[in-house]
């Protein structure tokens, strides 16, 4: 046999099925192997972004509590019969002297001096109120005001309690009281209303909450901001919430919010949103419920002494194409299609109002507030940004007294704004500095506060809770009952009576000569001229570039009693302070050398040259900008308050950044800082320099140059008529 044949069934060909089928299959191992690497990587990068995360709060010093000392101390347990027990959770004795206790913001208890509390042990607080009529806000105050610990406690029945099932737990029902004693001892007491068993807040880690209601209720529930409705998943047992934070988010994605920087964050913290509805064994259904949940972060510098506001909303009004308030959408691209000009086109400058839900969490990151607000989106300078700014209406839900969102949401003023702080959003800082440092002055300033917004339980970045100059923020301001009429930069939101009183003063100053002691002191029966010279000295001396169209207010009482704020003469509230202290964003406009006097704002202003014509005025005005430059924003004091303030916004808004832009330098917000405290150190000799220069030669320099400005102003209102 020759040798080929012998071998030929060993060495036979494979056919070309066989080696197709070979060739498949080793693909298939490698695509499975790729597959399965790839879904290794992409887990483990997730988890990295988590830890990453998750690293920040041992990088920002552990654990965070408003007051370290009194970080251990609890509310354990609230009566109807009005006693309040506080429970030390921690593993040392704590001292509790001149703790306030109050409840809707009236002060009901402080504790004497030398008061300890023991490790475990209990401090009961008698009251004289009787609870149980109505929901109420129980808080727990510091000598420094500084709220510590608070529990919302909804009605009670007659000697009930609300508590924590176990001391110091994350559980709250409605219980027996256990008066100075462990509440495991008590009797739970179940209710038949719609209830969650743990409130929503931030959390060290990972919660489980249930939802409660009478036998036979079924419960449904959503995560994703939408309202449940009966197709929605069913509630079959406790809900564990975690940390949730990374990669996989659902908005922050989205790149329809901008037409400038579309930057996408790598990972976000996110929480859980937990919206619920009972449908009761009779068919009737429960008011929707909403709480929402932050495990495992909250408690770093990030957060720290700063409040939280989560907004949850169907997610559809937000970035839906065709109705979402957030998005350029079809309003963009319709404008487009029809040739006209897309500047100012997008769904977000259409004023569409939405309605959400909102909570709001005080600085020590519990609640304090839930309730439903309408929202719509501010066309100012941050609209066409990726981070947007929003006009909040919560008239029908005011927050308690004893909430720090009272202010804004009161029942009287309804709406609020949470801004990015327009021109200074990299930094947050100038109106905010402003704020304090005219506290103490008869100057109003509207009241600023830095908070951190989550929207559907993803980070929003930092935002600066505004609160709207209205009749009731300058009732408060100076302390006046009486009615209260407001204008706008003098002119045009007023109408009938109130708008003549001020169009009154303003064609007193134009037509009559102020170097006359007798008009002048009729001008000084109209408005309050120190208060206006207030005003004008710290515009000038912060260098605001926007002075005259910076949404100033001015005010007066709409009858004349004769005394103290209440005689009827228009007083000044300075408006956005954000393009000062030598702000560049929009170029060297506000430095400390600069003449502000020479802006348009103070060219175009017939009031302040119609008063600059009398000598009284003039003096006046020279000594009311020395008392700035020497003591208002006195060097020594501002550094204090701009070191605070940077301490408390610095890892706050570079979080924010990081969110909507990426990350930034190592020195990028001490730079800034910087730059301001050198514009306090620099400026007080330049604006006494220009202001007694304006005083001595006003009619030489500046008088010629307000007639130019003037001038110029009538011919192109006569070019735009013809």
């Amino acid at each position: 046999m020759k040798k080929s044949e012998k071998n030929s069934g060993m060495y036979k060909k494979l056919s070309k099925k066989d080696t197709l089928i070979i060739a498949v299959s080793i693909v298939a191992l490698i695509v499975l192997s790729a597959v399965i690497i790839y879904s290794k990587n992409e887990e483990n990068k997730k988890q990295e972004q988590l830890d990453d995360i998750n690293k920040q709060i041992s990088a920002d010093g552990d654990i965070y509590y408003v007051d370290e000392a009194l970080g251990s101390l609890v509310i354990n347990e609230v009566n109807q019969k009005g006693y309040v027990e506080l429970y030390n959770s921690g593993n040392k004795s704590i001292d509790i002297s001149f703790t306030k206790l109050y409840i809707d913001g009236s002060l009901k208890y402080t504790t004497p001096a030398n008061t300890t509390l023991d490790s475990k042990q209990f401090y009961v607080i008698e009251t004289d109120e009787v609870l149980g009529e109505k929901q109420c806000l129980v808080s727990v105050n510091n000598q420094e005001h500084k709220c510590i610990t608070q529990l919302i406690v909804p009605k009670l029945s007659e000697n009930e309690s609300f508590g924590r099932k176990s001391d110091a737990g994350t559980t709250v029902l409605f219980m027996t009281g256990t008066k100075g004693e462990s509440n495991t001892n008590a009797t739970i007491n179940n209710k038949d209303e719609l209830m969650f068993s743990v409130p929503g807040g931030f959390y060290e880690s990972a919660v489980n909450v249930e939802l409660l209601a009478k036998e036979n209720t079924k419960i449904y529930y959503t995560t994703d901001g939408t309202e449940p409705t009966t197709e929605s998943k069913l509630y079959e047992g406790p809900i564990k919430i975690t940390n949730k934070s990374g990669s996989n988010y659902e908005y922050a994605g989205i790149l329809d919010t901008s037409l400038g920087n579309r930057f996408v964050p790598a990972s976000i913290n996110i929480g859980t949103v937990i919206k619920v509805m009972a449908v009761y064994p009779s068919g009737k259904k429960s008011e929707i419920l909403t709480e929402s949940y932050f495990v495992g972060f909250g408690f770093g510098k990030s957060y720290a002494n700063i409040p939280v506001i989560s907004i949850t909303m169907n997610g559809e009004d937000l970035f839906n194409y065709f109705t979402g308030i957030y998005v350029l959408g079809r309003s963009y691209e319709d404008a487009a299609a029809l040739g006209k000009s897309v500047e100012n086109a997008g769904n977000f400058y259409n004023g569409w109002v939405k309605t959400a839900y909102m909570e709001y969490f005080e600085p020590n990151k519990q609640k304090s507030y839930g309730g439903k607000i309408n929202i719509s989106v501010l066309t100012d300078y941050s609209v066409g940004s990726n981070q947007k700014s929003f006009l909040i209406n919560g008239k029908d839900y005011i927050a308690s007294k004893g909430s720090s969102l009272y202010s804004y949401l009161n029942g009287a003023s309804s709406q609020f704004r949470l801004t990015t702080n327009k021109r200074d959003n990299n930094y947050k800082i100038r109106e905010y500095i402003v704020k304090q440092l005219l506290e103490n002055t008869s100057v109003a300033a509207q009241n600023i506060n830095p908070c951190t917004l989550f929207i559907n339980g993803e980070y929003w970045g930092g935002y600066m809770l505004v609160e709207n100059i209205d009749k009731e923020f300058i009732k408060e301001k100076y302390g006046i009952d009486n009615d209260i009429v407001v204008a706008y930069n003098g002119n045009s939101k007023l109408n009938g009576d109130d708008a003549y009183s001020i169009q009154k003063l303003y064609k007193f100053v134009e037509q009559k000569d102020l170097s006359d002691d007798n008009n002048y002191n009729k001008v000084g029966e109209m408005m309050d001229i120190q208060s206006y010279l207030d005003y004008y000295c710290v515009n000038i001396f912060l260098a605001n570039t926007d002075f005259g169209y910076e949404e100033a207010a001015a005010w007066k009482t709409a009858t004349k009693t004769g005394d103290g704020y209440n005689d009827g003469r228009w007083r000044w509230i300075i408006g956005k302070m954000d393009n000062t202290m030598n702000n560049a964003a929009i170029g060297n406009y506000s430095t400390s050398s600069i003449d502000t006097y020479l802006q348009s704002g103070v060219m175009n202003d017939d009031l302040f040259w119609g008063l600059m014509k009398n000598k009284k005025f003039r003096n006046q005005l020279k000594t009311t900008m020395e008392k700035f430059v020497n003591d208002v924003f006195d060097y020594t004091e501002v550094e204090k308050v701009i070191d605070n303030t940077a301490a408390l916004m610095e890892k706050f808004t570079i979080s924010s950044i990081n969110r909507f832009a990426g990350n930034v330098s190592d020195d990028f917000y001490s730079s800034e800082v910087e730059k301001i405290k050198a514009f306090f150190e620099e400026r007080g000799e330049y604006a006494l320099f220009y202001t007694d220069e304006i005083i001595e030669k006003g009619t030489a320099i500046y008088g010629g140059a307000y007639e130019k400005s003037k001038k110029d102003n009538k011919e192109t209102t006569k070019g735009n008529e013809e």
